[in-house]
């Protein structure tokens, strides 16, 4: 069974992620991890060491546990996967989860952040250590939408091997309807002949995809500015593309970016 874990605060971004993994438990038979990270420094200066701290500590994960608690209870009838006691711990963030996901040999992270309009949230995710270093793919959940299309996203210097085989291993027998892009957004002097030639890898990808049996869709080059583009994939319940660290300020980075879908990030080490 695929694992998954989910990072869980008591926000919204946090409710409208657990609701999305829900649903993606439900269609592809996965066990969801809920984890809450209690972060000292965001409940004021922890007082001195030893028993006075440690009791400091014991108190604030008790008040997260009961917060994290009734946030899943509120969303446990939407799931229908298998759904387990959330784990709590105190430090920070990203090294807790970081190394929760690097013990617990998950197949898929899920967070959610609200979305904002704007590319710079996303750029700043994909700087953190906690994007960089992941051992597993990432979905990263902007709004709650019905996953009945799915969109790979394709782009220049990207091998589409490594989406392909995380498709085909996290939702290749769920009867959705999958689209295949490439993104190049044309050149302002040159044009996009100038750049690679995107359709010999549209049918490589299109014929591994193929050969899993997996049925396609649209095949199509989108070559609009990063918000137009973004527009095309709104519609999408899951878009799928990889980051690697020469493509973090790249031309699918900036679309990702901006697009309100939620995306499965596959990072490219």
């Amino acid at each position: 069974m695929t694992r998954v874990l989910v990072s869980l605060d008591a926000d919204l971004a946090s409710s409208i992620a657990l609701r999305y993994a829900c649903q993606l438990a439900g269609l592809a038979g996965m066990e969801l991890q809920p984890i809450h990270v209690e972060e000292a420094g965001s409940k004021g200066s922890p007082p001195g060491s030893g028993w006075v701290r440690k009791t400091w500590e014991a108190a604030l994960l008790e008040a997260g546990r009961d917060e994290i608690v009734r946030l899943i209870d509120a969303e446990r009838d939407c799931c229908h996967g298998r759904l387990l006691p959330p784990k709590l711990c105190m430090g920070h963030r990203e090294e807790e989860i970081l190394r929760e996901l690097e013990s617990g040999d998950y197949d898929l992270f899920v967070e959610g952040t609200l979305y904002r309009f704007t590319a710079a949230d996303f750029s700043a995710k994909l700087r953190s250590r906690l994007y960089r270093y992941s051992p597993c793919p990432i979905v990263l959940v902007r709004n709650l939408v019905e996953i009945e299309k799915v969109a790979l996203l394709l782009g220049d210097g990207i091998s589409h091997r490594p989406l392909v085989e995380q498709y085909c291993r996290l939702l290749g027998e769920v009867p959705l309807s999958l689209d295949l892009f490439y993104y190049q957004p044309r050149h302002p002097l040159f044009g996009r002949d100038a750049l690679h030639d995107p359709q010999p890898v549209l049918e490589n990808a299109a014929r591994d995809l193929a050969k899993e049996g997996v049925k396609l869709g649209r095949r199509e080059v989108l070559s609009d500015s990063p918000e137009r583009a973004a527009e095309t994939l709104r519609s999408y319940g899951l878009v799928l593309a990889g980051i690697s660290r020469q493509h973090r300020k790249g031309a699918v980075a900036k679309l990702l970016g901006l697009s309100p879908a939620p995306c499965l990030l596959v990072i490219l080490h």
